[in-house]
């Protein structure tokens, strides 16, 4: 790469507090932007680019499509606005991953090298860091003219190709792509995630899953609880279900209350599967104290707000029924240090046959399986899984009758398909 001489830089480093204000504020005063991304997601920043009147009008953007991570509905949004010039990087033969914003005036630029995708994760919810400087015009778009080699011109058709290959592969982690030698426990907890295709498909991965598991000496746990593997996602659920369902919260217990969080008890138990909040403080001060009445009174609200769900059938379809979940998670996340993590798992916990949890673990893996962007279903109003909850209960594997014969592991994922959901999508590590 030939050398590139750049101005004296005078500029700070700029954290995630800072960096959406400061792009929007140097995006209106460019006349040119440059964008080089390992992947690309709608966000707030590709809004305002498509949509701000006072912006640059002329934006060049390479978007890699390595492990499938970017998100077709943002390219297609780019390619489709007419002062994007879209290009996609898709080398089998090396990983594409940086992350270079250029915003060109007249003869100079600034320059931004750092950490944040192009995505809602990259530039609010990560912590990131960009390191600004100035540079002449000449020199940052010789950066960008050597970065966008290999990259070819974006089509209706390669992105549609790119839209089908990812609901057919899903998305694999970066552990699994740049290391030939990844230990054998991360590529089975970060194994890619795709489409389920029927009630059999289901089936056959989460028993594929379980072998995985229980073929590895790194796991103490599987999903079915064996004489071998006494730790599973079956026994999470049935001992935990057990004091989610009690009919009086009042008077939980450290212990019980921990393990609702997912906290560690010191007994045969990981009460971690399906995610662990100890690093809430407000939520273990909920639900592990007793010192006040407010306390008490907030937890029991909770377990009162689960109740109307006992009556619903599944698949729920009316909008009464979508009106008792709305009401049971509104109430659940109204409650001071209860945020959309936790909620979930306690829905997941007392009905593990309609819901499913959605943290950072799980959150990439039902992103693609559902087609939702990762952070509407993290959305803190619950909207986002409202939906995610009417597309799975529209799914056919979900929906299909009663599997015959209902006995062994097979009986057990039925009676706990959605919450299982979490065996396929849960991914130890996320770089997006």
């Amino acid at each position: 790469m030939k050398k590139i001489v750049f101005l004296e830089n005078k500029n700070p480093v700029l954290v995630h507090s800072n960096l959406y204000t400061r792009f929007l504020k140097l995006a209106e005063t460019a006349h040119t932007i440059y964008i080089v991304s390992a992947w690309a997601g709608v966000s707030d920043a590709l809004d305002f680019l498509i949509q701000g009147k006072d912006c640059a009008q002329k934006i060049h953007a390479v978007i890699g499509l390595w492990g499938n991570a970017t998100d077709p509905k943002a390219l297609t949004r780019m390619h489709d606005c007419d002062r994007f010039e879209l290009l996609l990087h898709d080398s089998k033969k090396i990983y594409f991953h940086p992350k270079v914003y250029i915003f060109e005036h007249n003869e100079d630029a600034v320059v931004w090298i750092g950490s944040p995708n192009f995505t809602k994760g990259g530039f609010k919810r990560n912590y990131e860091v960009i390191h600004e400087f100035r540079a002449t015009s000449k020199a940052a778009k010789e950066l960008f003219g050597q970065l966008k080699i290999g990259a070819n011109a974006s089509s209706t058709t390669a992105i549609e190709a790119y839209k089908q290959r990812r609901r057919k592969q899903g998305t694999k982690p970066s552990s699994d792509l740049v290391h030939d030698d990844v230990d054998a426990s991360e590529r089975i907890m970060n194994s890619p995630v795709s489409i389920i295709e029927d009630w059999k498909d289901y089936v056959t991965r989460i028993e594929k899953k379980h072998k995985a598991l229980s073929e590895q000496s790194a796991f103490k746990w599987g999903v079915f609880t064996t004489q071998r593997r006494p730790e599973s996602y079956q026994q999470t659920i049935e001992v935990i279900r057990r004091i989610v369902r009690r009919g009086n919260w009042v008077n939980l217990t450290p212990q019980q209350g921990g393990m609702i969080l997912g906290l560690p008890t010191g007994n045969d138990l990981d009460p971690g599967l399906f995610g662990s909040y100890g690093a809430s403080a407000l939520g273990k001060d909920l639900f592990i104290r007793n010192d006040t009445q407010e306390k008490k009174h907030n937890r029991q609200r909770i377990r009162d707000a689960l109740t109307p769900l006992d009556r619903l059938i599944t698949p729920a379809q009316s909008d009464e029924d979508f009106a008792i979940i709305e009401s049971t998670l509104s109430t659940i996340l109204s409650i001071h240090g209860v945020g959309i993590a936790t909620a979930t798992r306690i829905l997941t916990l007392f009905r593990p046959d309609m819901f499913v949890c959605v943290n950072e673990g799980s959150v990439t893996g039902l992103s693609v399986l559902s087609g939702f962007e990762a952070s509407e279903l993290q959305h803190p109003s619950g909207r986002g899984y409202i939906a995610l909850l009417k597309w799975l209960f529209a799914q056919d594997w979900y929906r299909q009758h009663h599997p015959s014969p209902m006995k062994g592991k097979r009986a057990i994922i039925w009676r706990y398909r959605a919450a299982l959901l979490d065996v396929l999508a849960y991914h130890r590590i996320s770089n997006l």
